[in-house]
């Protein structure tokens, strides 16, 4: 796969903490309440890249078995 230099899923579980972070700050109250949302999305896109990127590996080491 490539890169950018920063792994995507890094970025994302980054985002997710943050916004998980801003949501319990008294100061920003219910004006970032949405931001619990996003966290979520962001979650949930994490779980689907890595079972993508698994499902993948293995489909490239059954190629090589089958190749070998």
């Amino acid at each position: 796969m490539e890169s950018d230099g920063m792994d995507i899923v890094a970025k994302l579980e980054r985002l997710a903490f943050y916004a998980e972070r801003v949501i319990e700050d008294e100061h920003y109250g219910k004006r970032l309440i949405l931001a619990e949302g996003v966290a979520d999305v962001v979650y949930e896109a994490m779980d689907e890249i890595v079972d993508l990127r698994a499902q993948l590996f293995n489909e490239q080491e059954a190629r090589k078995d089958g190749n070998a």
